[in-house]
């Protein structure tokens, strides 16, 4: 019992066993051979309660005493020392309740127990130690039900870890929400007056992407307008192989970065302005004598910076120059020179105009060391002025020809521009009466056909097989014949817009309206398909839209329809918020193939189609115009559209436009 307690007290402070532990496991050992020695030595004697009242049994008091009130003084030592280093009464409470209860049953039962009848003399003396048991079991009953005990500290150590920690804590749910954040990651955001609950998380992280395994990576953000430097490591969490949410923790490095940037910017400062500037930079010692010179001053003159180091620098002078040089340089008491026009001689006996700007070295005391000087090399700006005189006129007059020429040839284009409309808007109604008409017969043939005509084929297998070729030949007629007439559609749409004749019928609607009917008028290619849903998100207190709503409905439709089309499996979203300045933002991301950065900005061309052969064997038939007229649509009311993609991963087409000053109600998102 005694060793059972010792190990309970090891546990509660979650301290090893240790020396004192071992050395009361030997005290056991040597009142186990004791009390067996003595009783082989007492023979054909009763003795009385463990052999107190015979001689050679006297020496049970003492191990006794050894074998119980040493290993559960000791317990009790260890645990009233924790308790006192606990503040927080509900967990001290349930040690000093177990300690009072064990130290009162010990006392009872040595008392009754091997005091009382060592020192009556009598045998019949009641003994408690066993009853008062019963008081470690009340206490221990106590300490669990009232101030449960020992799960109580856990729980109060982690919450106090998660409140008072130095670093931002947030957890997240399996859909992305916030569900809890500490007050050092608050802070850090700048929401100490606000309830982040219920956020996304990308609310407050803008790059936040769920699928990524974040280690110590390093993201900027800006709350508030106060940029913050921060690392960033997550964690999933997991109870019994289900993933319930994520566990984010965020450390500011804010001083660190700014110090690091700092440092940074000072050095390449430095670099820069001696390695990379325009002008030669050359340092000399106290006698003239060449110490460092950098790259463009070695370009100058056509030596190396072998060549130039430890020489005068008056060699590369000729005789009238050096005569400039050292009265410049030499007069004085060097205090400042001024800057001074002179010649030098290259290597290859050319000779350059430079501006030489010295200034004088001194060190802490005061006496020279040496100057510094910046060369400016001015031979191409004194011949590019007399280049510049002589073209002046000439220029003007070719300038004035060519602005006249310029004008005639955007005459020009305007009026092949609108030629070029007129003929797709000519050509386009002359194609579509008779492809209705081509359409309406086939159908009906094939509609006849099948009937009448194909029924009779049952039986003759050849005749049979014939019978299923014209089906399928009429099918494609008609298949073929409808895209040709989106064709023509969108090419009589694109030129109205070119051409200005299209009439906007623009009125002032909520966001919503607009985004739910899109998604309405696409939800069948959803519903037939199990493994890809489609889900809206419509954010709260946005600004109305002022413009034609039905062709913003186009746009919309438009890129759901190609994120349908381009996407095997996964999620197709779209989303509608507000942003700064009262614009409006429209998001519609997928998870489907992709597309290469090298073709983001050619898909809103007109008749441009993305061949992704290697990962889409069956690519989705189409005009190439859907894009060009999207972004005709939102560049007509100020906005701008754009695409963003990793491919295998999917696609994100965003458009923003501005709002009105007008504010709709929230409206319930809806996922299908």
């Amino acid at each position: 019992m005694g060793l059972w307690f010792v190990n309970f007290a090891l546990t509660v402070i979650e301290k090893p066993k240790g020396v004192t532990y071992y050395m009361l496991v030997v005290t056991y050992g040597i009142a186990i051979i004791i009390s067996l020695v003595t009783d082989l030595t007492v023979k054909g004697v009763v003795k009385t309660y463990w052999g107190a009242f015979v001689d050679p049994g006297v020496l049970f008091v003492p191990i006794v005493m050894a074998l119980v009130s040493l290993p559960v003084s000791f317990a009790c030592f260890v645990l009233v020392k924790k308790a006192r280093t606990i503040n927080d009464i509900r967990q001290k409470m349930p040690l000093l309740l177990i300690v009072f209860g064990t130290f009162l049953t010990l006392s009872i039962g040595m008392v009754t127990d091997m005091i009382m009848p060592f020192v009556l003399g009598r045998v019949d003396v009641i003994r408690l130690s066993s009853s008062t048991t019963v008081i470690v079991s009340i206490c221990a009953y106590l300490s669990v039900i009232r101030y449960n005990f020992l799960s109580m500290g856990l729980d109060q150590v982690a919450e106090d870890l998660f409140k008072y920690a130095q670093e931002g804590i947030i957890l997240i749910s399996g859909d992305r929400y916030i569900t809890q954040m500490n007050d050092a990651a608050k802070k850090l955001f700048n929401l100490t007056q606000v309830s982040p609950k219920a956020w996304f998380i990308s609310d407050i992280l803008d790059d936040y992407c769920d699928d990524l395994d974040y280690q110590n990576h390093e993201i900027r953000v800006n709350p508030k307008g106060e940029t913050r430097y921060l690392l960033l490591s997550q964690f999933i969490v997991r109870e019994s192989n289900l993933v319930l949410g994520k566990l984010i923790m965020l450390r500011d490095i804010t001083e660190r970065k700014l110090a690091e940037e700092s440092l940074k910017k000072s050095e390449e400062r430095h670099r820069l302005l001696v390695e990379t500037m325009n002008d030669g930079l050359v340092v000399l010692d106290e006698t003239g004598v060449i110490t460092y010179v950098n790259e463009r001053f070695s370009e100058m003159l056509g030596y190396s910076r072998t060549e130039m180091t430890g020489r005068p620098m008056i060699i590369f002078l000729d005789q009238t120059n050096r005569i400039i040089y050292e009265e410049r340089m030499a007069g004085g008491d060097r205090r400042g020179y001024g800057s001074f026009e002179i010649t030098w001689t290259l290597k290859n006996d050319l000779r350059i105009s430079t501006i030489i700007s010295p200034m004088p070295i001194h060190d802490d005391e005061g006496r020279f060391k040496g100057s510094f000087a910046v060369i400016t090399d001015i031979t191409e700006r004194k011949l590019a002025e007399d280049a510049l005189r002589r073209a002046h006129d000439e220029l003007e007059l070719r300038v004035a020809a060519r602005t006249a020429e310029l004008a005639q040839a955007n005459q020009h284009l305007q009026e092949l521009d609108r030629m070029k409309s007129e003929f797709l808007s000519s050509v386009s109604h002359e194609l579509r009466t008779p492809l209705t008409s081509i359409l309406g017969f086939t159908k009906l043939i094939r509609k006849d056909f099948l009937n009448l005509f194909f029924p009779m084929a049952k039986g003759e297998a050849k005749i049979e097989r014939k019978a299923n070729a014209i089906s399928e030949n009429l099918e494609i007629i008609v298949r073929e014949g409808e895209r040709l007439t989106r064709l023509i559609n969108d090419v009589l749409d694109l030129a109205k817009i070119e051409s200005g004749r299209v009439v906007w019928r623009d009125s002032t609607f909520p966001v919503a309206d607009f985004v739910y009917q899109a998604a309405q008028a696409v939800s069948g290619q959803f519903l037939t398909r199990p493994d890809l849903t489609l889900s809206v998100v419509v954010g709260e207190d946005l600004p109305y839209l002022k413009a034609d709503r039905d062709r913003l409905e186009q746009v919309l439709i438009n890129l759901l329809n190609n994120a349908a089309k381009f996407t095997n499996k996964g999620q197709v979203a779209v989303e509608a918020a507000a942003i700064p300045d009262g614009w409006i933002k429209v998001p519609v991301r997928d998870t489907g193939v992709g597309i290469h950065p090298g073709d983001l900005e050619k898909i809103f061309d007109q008749f441009h189609q993305v061949a992704r052969t290697d990962t889409l064997l069956d690519k989705p038939q189409g005009t190439g115009l859907g894009l060009a007229i999207c972004r005709h649509i939102i560049d007509h009311y100020k906005g701008r559209i754009w695409a963003e993609s990793v491919p295998d991963q999917g696609s994100v087409f965003t458009f923003v436009l501005p709002g009105s000053s007008a504010r709709q109600p929230a409206t319930p998102n809806l996922t299908r």
